[in-house]
């Protein structure tokens, strides 16, 4: 019988790393990750107390009317919920009986709806880890410690979990057509609350994600890119946009019942081809790498989606949206049209070379009639892959494509490499990526565009990323060559 998750243990075992690693007790890098990995599976223990220490953010395109495939399977997997709840239950119950001791299904790492950085899960525990800055002076220190004691009272009283993060961007291009230089900041507030089941086997929690967009300059970020001329933009977000509740929805299940849904106001892009630097708040700028572009995903809206574990590390996830959603409003759902995906994937380990992360979605989208955006369809498929010493060498590789749907792009390949804790500090980033872009518009150039980054802490709570791109052929820009975009990054977490 599998051994339940004991936190206690598990806090042992990262003890003993970080005393043979000669660490403080604050240092959890990613060294030190994986030394506990390599401890625990030395000691026999089950995969899902392993899975309690990787990194959460992995996980996360699409052909053929999806449609009625997607429903199908989200009809299965309905079906399936009350056996599944079941036997979820008796296990639980077994386990209790046998040792005292319960399970947990706090699994990021294995969980597709979780998969994104910018999945509200994922920030929670973003917010919650601290990093070692370069200094010991943080002069946010009390704040932040006012602010966890707050959380922390709030999640043992009542179950509620509390972020807050803001980050801020400058962008200058070395070319344009018009304005060459935007900044911009992005406020966002967010957090859930366990109501059903709350110390049992099947929780259920409401989950909510605010944000307030703003800019410093005559144009925001989301607009250099029309300004310079490129196909696609400089960055994804950092747009003008009042507070607003983007995202509310109720989410129930995990990894270990073997099924795990939501519904309600959801933002697709968190949880389609989502990979583990597909974020422009935590890795790379351009969309083309922090988005998919070939993929006509619409803003949050009204919509329900749902994952299936049917064995071993492979999943099941297939949703329904409207396709007419708004950030900062309730969309249009009377309309009847839909955005609907079904993605088939698997999160592997090997081992001592770390987890992998591969799927392929595939997507339709209804015809926008008001929009006067015609249906598509779809598929993207994506590749990541741990390796290296410490598993902290991550090379990816993503390729979509677009038949209809309204994008501007057609064909997305992209490739890169992440390198994490490069210079032995926690969570400090370093990324490198290429990619190529076919317009959907056969009057205009192929597009290309290389980026590097390098993401470090200031101190445990603020990290700077400075970020170069270099755009080829921009599409729309036909008498230039290539364009220089100069960023420089801002983060403060809570």
């Amino acid at each position: 019988m599998r051994r339940p998750v004991r936190n206690d243990y598990v806090a042992e075992v990262v003890a003993r790393s970080r005393e043979a690693l000669g660490e403080p007790d604050g240092f959890t890098s990613h060294v030190l990750r994986h030394t506990t990995l390599t401890q625990l599976a030395s000691m026999k223990c089950s995969r899902e107390l392993r899975d309690r220490m990787r990194h959460p953010r992995h996980v996360g395109a699409r052909s053929v009317p999806v449609f009625s495939l997607a429903f199908g399977v989200v009809l299965m997997m309905l079906l399936a919920l009350t056996a599944e709840k079941t036997r979820a239950q008796a296990k639980a119950a077994e386990t209790s009986a046998s040792t005292g001791l319960e399970e947990t299904g706090d699994d990021l790492g294995r969980n597709p709806l979780s998969a994104s950085p910018n999945d509200v899960d994922a920030l929670l525990l973003e917010s919650d880890e601290q990093a070692r800055g370069l200094g010991s002076f943080a002069p946010e220190t009390g704040l932040h410690k006012a602010w966890e004691g707050f959380v922390n009272r709030l999640r043992t009283d009542h179950g509620i979990d509390l972020g807050l993060n803001y980050t801020a961007l400058y962008q200058h291009a070395s070319e344009s057509k018009g304005k060459h230089t935007a900044a911009g900041g992005d406020l966002d507030f967010f957090g859930s609350w366990k109501l059903w089941d709350a110390a049992g086997s099947w929780p259920g929690r409401l989950v909510f994600f605010t944000e307030w967009r703003h800019k410093f300059t005559d144009v925001a970020p989301s607009r250099l890119g029309r300004e310079i001329g490129s196909l696609w933009g400089t960055t994804v977000g950092f747009s003008e946009q009042d507070f607003s509740l983007v995202q509310l929805y109720w989410d129930q299940g995990s990894f270990e019942d073997g099924f795990h849904y939501r519904v309600g106001k959801i933002d697709p892009a968190t949880l389609y081809d989502a990979g583990r630097y597909v974020s422009a708040n935590y890795a790379y700028q351009s969309p083309a790498f922090s988005d998919n572009l070939a993929m006509p995903l619409p803003e949050a809206g009204f919509g329900a989606v749902a994952a299936l574990y049917p064995f071993g590390d492979s999943y099941i996830m297939a949703g329904a949206h409207d396709a007419n959603g708004e950030k900062t409003g309730t969309g249009d759902l009377d309309r009847g049209e839909l955005f609907t995906a079904v993605e088939l994937g698997a999160t592997p380990g090997y081992g001592e070379v770390g987890e992998g992360l591969y799927h392929l979605t595939l997507w339709h989208s209804d015809a926008r009639e008001k929009a006067r955006i015609p249906s598509g369809r779809g598929f993207a498929v994506t590749a990541e892959q741990e390796i290296g010493p410490h598993g902290n060498i991550v090379p990816w590789l993503r390729y979509s494509y677009a038949d209809g749907g309204g994008t501007r792009v057609r064909k997305l390949l992209a490739a890169g490499v992440g390198f994490e804790d490069l210079f032995v500090q926690h969570d400090d980033l370093a990324g490198i990526g290429v990619a190529w872009g076919e317009p959907r518009d056969k009057a205009l150039r192929d597009q290309y565009v290389a980026e590097a980054f390098y993401r470090l802490h200031l101190t445990p709570y603020t990290h700077l990323t400075p970020d170069i791109q270099w755009i080829i052929n921009p599409s729309d820009a036909p008498g230039e060559d290539s364009i220089l975009v100069l960023s420089v990054r801002l983060r403060t977490l809570f």
